[in-house]
């Protein structure tokens, strides 16, 4: 059996309004109840495929994730995720996958999935209804992406281990939007880490299919997120790209064939 190490996390602010100081911790409590790492294995190695938001509709959980992970990964059969209470891989064998049209968005049913009470256990699904919003008219909402890059994983001895990055950053103001729900965010070389020392940004391969979080600021000056985006493409030293979370709606109505 296979098994997932979390090593810890790392916060990396683009831009001086890109801050976000005392939510951090409630952020990735959010991120670890409802995210959701995609691995994939050909029997004797793991890799990180990608990741996922565990979202829910009239009471049935799904995974809202890029529909490019799909495109060249094995059946889910070679499908893994990993249990919150003890890091087991778990397979998603008998999982089945619906694709939006023309958007790079994919729900997995998981359903008939064996192994979905253990890795539902100790997580929380977001209403997708409710979670999803409408992109925020202000250029200076700052928003976050969480997820593990691939750069930033390691496999041996079964166990594959792999770090959290945050992205807490605000909408490009001079990328072009592709169409109506394309969401286009800064993405630079360098960016501020949490404890104040600059860095160089990793590549985000591995990150396709995070969550693109708006955040706001409550009466109670406490921060709130809720899901906007899901993360599709990114150009270092330019921008990370996604689409609206809403645009995976219609994929929950009936009689939305399968992908």
């Amino acid at each position: 059996m296979f098994r997932w190490d979390n090593v810890g996390s790392t916060s990396i602010r683009l831009g001086e309004r890109a801050h976000v100081s005392s939510s951090e911790a409630a952020l990735h409590a959010l991120m670890d109840a409802c995210a959701v790492p995609i691995v994939v294995h050909d029997w004797h190695r793991a890799a990180i495929l990608g990741n996922a938001t565990l979202i829910s509709h009239r009471g049935r959980p799904w995974l809202l994730t890029a529909a490019h992970l799909l495109d060249h990964a094995p059946h889910c059969g070679n499908w893994l995720a990993p249990a919150r209470e003890d890091g087991a891989l778990l397979s998603l064998e008998g999982a089945r996958v619906r694709r939006a049209p023309k958007l790079d968005l994919a729900l997995i049913d998981l359903r008939d999935v064996k192994t979905l009470p253990r890795m539902l256990r100790g997580r929380q699904a977001l209403p997708l209804d409710e979670a999803a919003v409408p992109h925020a008219g202000q250029g200076d909402a700052i928003y976050a992406v969480s997820g593990f890059p691939a750069a930033w994983s390691q496999f041996e001895h079964g166990w594959l281990a792999a770090k959290r990055l945050t992205v807490l950053t605000r909408r490009a103001r001079q990328a072009r939007q592709r169409a109506r729900h394309d969401r286009v965010y800064d993405y630079s070389h360098l960016a501020q880490r949490s404890d104040g020392a600059w860095i160089r940004t990793p590549a985000l391969e591995g990150m396709s299919g995070a969550g693109i979080w708006a955040l706001r600021t409550g009466g109670d000056g406490a921060q709130h997120a809720r899901l906007a985006a899901v993360q599709s493409a990114f150009m270092h030293g330019r921008y990370l790209r996604g689409h609206d979370a809403r645009g995976a709606l219609p994929l929950l109505l009936d009689g939305i064939a399968s992908g």
